[in-house]
């Protein structure tokens, strides 16, 4: 109870917590932010972390009229430190992401919204997405896996969202240690993690746009150290999958399989390659239900990659076939038997790309 003469005022929680960090922005922040501030979801808080700009940015951000929006500034911490402060200032169940240069379009949140309300399962959800000029143009779109197995899977080779189109349950995120302090894809990173704790999903609009500045991160400039970062992320993530049991090169296999530059795999460990994407499939079913289609989709997608990378690599099946049985003697018979149905009744017809449902289930790659 108040005490007499004490008035208690209730503070509505926000359903989201719209977050964006930004170092000097000023000539593109006040576009990205309108884009928010546009919505036509209201209920949102709007948290924008100044990581210590030294342009206009702190102007720009003086002049967001709207009680929506709260401003932390803080010293340069790059962006992780900066979106890991913006989690600890957050209230929403839900943080949806946003970049600094980069376009919401007006239905994203309701639509992003009323997926985890039907889902409330969901930790993680994404959009369909324009990759643009800065100039505004669509250069294409990025489509992302359809179905929560569908993403899962495809988070263990590559990332599939850009980071501004994510929105993920704020206590799931805290409970993993949100981001982690990685120069570059640190949501990829993230994404991988939630991946494993709760389900995933995807609106199937366009509903971001995401800018691709040629002198930026995520253009020419930042696009080595990002990828050597990503391929790295990748291979923790299917040793993680796979029980701590693969090597670099192993690892490297099966990513190039998974992304299937099966043609990067060597003759010599291809079998061996083949039987760990098996053991992959199986390790990821157990991560929670997944539905009939789903199963169905992953097994038809790994049964297409393994028959291209064995036609591939015929003549180099026996130096491979006696890797696999000294790496694990006892399943001998049942690899080869698996090996040879791949290899002489459907892998020609999996190298020429049948695979029915591939378009609906595994999506298009995002990035």
């Amino acid at each position: 109870m108040p005490w007499p003469g004490h008035y208690t005022i209730a503070v509505k929680t926000p359903a989201v917590s719209v977050l964006m960090a930004v170092h000097d922005g000023a000539t593109t922040v006040a576009r990205a932010a309108e884009s928010i501030l546009s919505q036509t979801f209201a209920d949102f808080e709007f948290l924008i972390i100044d990581d210590g700009s030294e342009d206009g940015t702190p102007e720009v951000l003086a002049g967001l009229r709207d009680s929506r929006v709260k401003v932390v500034r803080g010293e340069h911490a790059g962006l992780p430190g900066a979106l890991n402060a913006g989690l600890r200032h957050a209230r929403g169940a839900w943080v949806a992401r946003q970049d600094d240069d980069d376009v919401s379009l007006p239905e994203r949140l309701a639509r992003q919204m009323e997926l985890v309300t039907r889902r409330p399962d969901t930790v993680l959800v994404g959009t369909d997405f324009e990759f643009a000029s800065t100039a505004g143009e669509c250069l294409r779109t990025g489509r992302p896996p359809r179905t929560d197995l569908g993403i899962a899977w495809t988070l263990l080779f590559r990332n599939v969202f850009s980071h501004g189109c994510a929105m993920f349950r704020r206590e799931a995120a805290q409970a993993i240690g949100g981001y982690a302090p990685l120069r570059r894809s640190q949501d990829y990173d993230l994404w991988c993690r939630l991946s494993r704790v709760g389900r995933t999903g995807v609106v199937p609009e366009v509903l971001y746009r995401w800018t691709q500045d040629p002198e930026g991160l995520s253009g020419r400039t930042g696009k080595g150290l990002q990828d050597r970062i990503a391929a790295e992320i990748s291979r923790g993530h299917l040793r993680g999958a796979m029980g701590g049991r693969l090597g670099d090169e192993e690892a490297e296999s099966l990513r190039s399989l998974g992304n299937g530059r099966e043609w990067e795999v060597p003759q010599a460990v291809a079998l061996a390659t083949s039987v760990r994407l098996y053991a992959l499939k199986r390790a990821i079913l157990h991560w929670r239900e997944f539905s009939a289609e789903e199963r169905r989709w992953l097994s038809r997608e790994v049964r297409r990659r393994v028959g291209k990378l064995l036609v591939r690599s015929r003549p180099g099946l026996l130096p491979s076939a006696l890797r696999v049985v000294a790496m694990d003697p006892m399943s001998s018979f049942r690899i080869a038997a698996e090996t040879l149905r791949l290899l002489y009744r459907g892998a020609d017809a999996a190298a020429r790309g049948a695979n029915p449902a591939g378009g609906t289930l595994g999506g298009e790659r995002g990035r």
